[in-house]
């Protein structure tokens, strides 16, 4: 049947008070209630509700539907399965929402039907291993990253490629560091540049500097190094400098300390004094800080 009109006498009743000129409301022979419609349809203004199926709110040119608690944070919807809480909507601080899994069971992004993504309070991850990337290459990237950890990039050698955390990279780190004396010098004519990259437990470190002053005959030594070398790390470097003509000059990163020792002729020891103008080295070593 379809309710257009409510008697006069009638709008007194708490049921139905009719104020209107117009079908108002309509209820079919399946017990549609229609409201702005004569027969459920998702392509028509106005609100459909089907007892035991999909019902429907249409709007054109606005919202289709606003909730609205008016009080405390909380459940705005609520999503029921089997008569069982699955999930909600919540207000946040009353400036923003909470989608939330209530049954404590991971929380899933799909696409198209397909499961794409999952979460819980520990883990957001791909539902399918190595299928996903974080960004698109089509100029869709996300800008920095911020991690308290590190990442770990999977054993290329194990069968199943799972990542242990020897494949952890960990820190990344680059700045400038100051340089000392220790013997064989007392200090700097003029450093133009001392700077340093870390990766990992990988130091590089590059000085330039045009001279040293305070020069002795003692071994060139000098301290400062950003990180302190690996025990048993020893790690020779390269050099460019100018003073006594000299067999395999290089700079030597000191096992267990920040320290450099210069050498020459194979494993014998540079003085201050070798050096008479500017020195330039680079130097890669190995670091447990």
């Amino acid at each position: 049947m379809a309710l257009t009109k409510v008697p006069n006498e009638l709008s007194s009743t708490p049921s139905i008070v009719d104020g209107g000129n117009a079908t108002a409301i309509t209820i079919d022979s399946s017990e549609n209630v229609l409201i702005g419609q004569t027969s459920p349809s998702g392509s028509a203004t106005g609100m459909y509700f089907r007892p035991g199926q999909e019902s429907g709110i249409n709007s054109d040119g606005d919202s289709a539907l606003q909730l609205n608690r008016l009080t405390n944070d909380g459940a705005v919807l609520r999503f029921y399965q089997g008569g069982t809480n699955v999930g909600s909507i919540d207000s946040r601080i009353g400036q923003g929402i909470t989608i939330n899994s209530s049954s404590g069971a991971d929380g899933i992004l799909s696409n198209g039907g397909s499961y794409s993504y999952g979460w819980n309070a520990a883990y957001f991850y791909p539902r399918v291993d190595a299928t996903s990337d974080l960004g698109f290459s089509g100029g869709l990237r996300f800008k920095d990253l911020y991690l308290s950890g590190g990442v770990v990039f999977p054993d290329a050698s194990a069968a199943t490629g799972a990542s242990v955390n020897g494949n952890k990279l960990d820190s990344y780190e680059e700045g400038s560091f100051t340089p000392t004396a220790v013997t064989g010098f007392s200090g700097f004519s003029t450093l133009q540049s001392a700077r340093y990259t870390k990766i990992g437990n990988i130091v590089h470190i590059q000085l330039y500097t045009t001279g040293l002053s305070g020069k002795t005959s003692a071994l060139l030594h000098m301290g400062g190094l950003p990180f302190t070398c690996k025990v048993n790390g020893w790690a020779p470097g390269s050099m460019n400098y100018s003073g006594t003509t000299m067999s395999n000059p290089h700079p030597r990163a000191r096992a267990g300390e920040a320290r450099i020792d210069f050498k020459k002729n194979g494993d014998g020891t540079m003085s201050g004094t070798d050096i008479t103008g500017h020195l330039l080295f680079q130097l890669t070593y190995k670091t447990d800080d």
